[in-house]
Parts: structure tokens; sequence; C-alpha cells
């Protein structure tokens, strides 16, 4: 692309600064913030002075740093495209993230859900970590996705029981969208009770007590265990609100 094609003018509080490195120029672009953005080289030292940073790109007098300048923008614009392709594309395939993170949270409680920008790939990154006991939840819930072996992931447990696991966007989509179809579901029992939970959060409990009185609640409870498991908490939900105690179980 030609220069005439492009703008002279820099974004409002944005720079290009030039300055020469043996036989290059050095050629770094600036936020308004002092942030550099973008870093490009040009073979060739005619800057006319040994450093130089400009605001419009008529500043640049010499036609080949002036083409070097655009290109540094040109792949400035495309990396921002890119990130901002692969942000839509995170978004288009994890619609229902709050809801996720959310079930992630009550399944590890404590548990750190992070997303950051991988500035090497331009892409996103997912971060889980959790502490202690639930270090131990985490790292069971990695281990009973099958695809969890496969490239992509990073683990590392720290001498504290610090467990830290990173995602690359890839990764972190099709481990989100497999965790979307887990029931999310665990059974509890104690001494004389049982416990349907999602997460921290109790479904359900029955006693001994009670399936002593009326031997039909076991097979309530077997039928309740049935649907946590194929069909996931919310409808464990809907058909407990359908037949709530003391109509559960269900009579035909």
């Amino acid at each position: 692309m030609t220069p005439s094609a492009h703008a002279r003018a820099l974004p409002d509080g944005w720079t290009i600064h030039l300055s020469a490195a043996l036989n290059l120029t050095v050629l770094t672009l600036r936020a308004s913030d002092g942030k550099d953005c973008e870093i490009g080289y040009h073979c060739g030292t005619d800057l006319g002075s040994p450093e130089l940073t400009v605001r419009d790109l008529d500043e640049i007098t010499d036609h080949a740093l002036r083409a070097a300048a655009l290109e540094l923008l040109d792949s400035h614009a495309a990396r921002r495209a890119t990130v901002h392709a692969n942000a839509d594309a995170f978004s288009d395939a994890v619609p229902d993230w709050s809801e996720l993170t959310g079930r992630l949270h009550r399944a590890v409680p404590g548990c750190r859900i992070e997303t950051d920008l991988d500035h090497q790939a331009l892409a996103l990154t997912m971060t889980l970590a959790a502490d202690g006991p639930s270090a131990g939840r985490l790292l069971t819930l990695i281990a009973s996705w099958p695809d969890s072996a496969t490239d992509g992931i990073d683990r590392e447990l720290t001498e504290t029981g610090t467990l830290t696991v990173r995602f690359t966007q890839t990764r972190a989509q099709e481990f989100l969208s497999w965790y979307r179809t887990e029931p999310g579901f665990d059974v509890d029992f104690d001494t004389d009770s049982v416990y349907l939970r999602d997460g921290e959060d109790e479904i359900a409990m029955w006693t001994e007590a009670e399936w002593t009185d009326d031997p039909r609640l076991v097979l309530g409870i077997v039928n309740a265990v049935h649907i946590g498991n194929t069909q996931g908490p919310s409808a464990l939900r809907d058909a407990l609100a359908a037949h709530p105690k003391p109509a559960w179980p269900p009579l035909p």
C-alpha cells in the first residue's frame, strides 16, 4: 500500500518514534498513554537526526522511511483485527460464560478464573487456579475431561498446594464446551443420610429414617440420582419442584 493511500495524521496522542541502530532504523508505534504498541525495522538510517518522534507521517521526509512507518501502522491494525476476531470467536463459542464460570465456582470453591491475551498468538487464554483441597477438586475436574492430556494445557502445582491450569483459546473453548454438557452433579453420603448437590449447593437430602418409614423412597432416590447424572442438576430441580416432599417419589 502506498503512502498516499493512508491518512497522514496519527490517532490523537499517538506517535511513531524513530531511532538509528547500526544500519537500521527502529520504528516504535506508541499509544497516547506512552505504551509501545508495535515495533518495526527499516534498513537505512536517513533520519536527519539520531532520533525523531512524529505525530504526522508527513514529518518523515524520507520516502522509504515513510513507507516503513505505514507498514508499521498496517501491521498494528492487522494485529488488532486478529485480536478482535479471536475475542468474537470466543464469545460466540462461550455465550454462557457467566453460567459456566458460576458452575465452576460452585464445583471448585475459591477457584480463580481469569482470561488474558497471548500477545504472540493474538488469542485469548484462560487460567484456572485453586488452593489446598480445592486444588484437588480442580485437578479431578480437569482429569475427568477426556481431552485433558492433549496439547494446549499447562499445569503447575506449587509446593504450597496451589494448582494453576492454563488453556490456549482453542483448548479453553473445547473444555468449556465439554463442561457445558457435564451434569455437575454430586452424590454424598454420611452415616444416615444421602445428599444430592450441585457443587456446594444442596439440591435434596433424605435421611435413613425417611426411607425406613417408606421403602418406596429408595426407588425415588435412585430415580433422582439417575436424573441428576443423565440430565443435570437443573432437570433434577424441576423434577423435585413438580413432586416435592412428601410427594416424592412420584407414583405411577
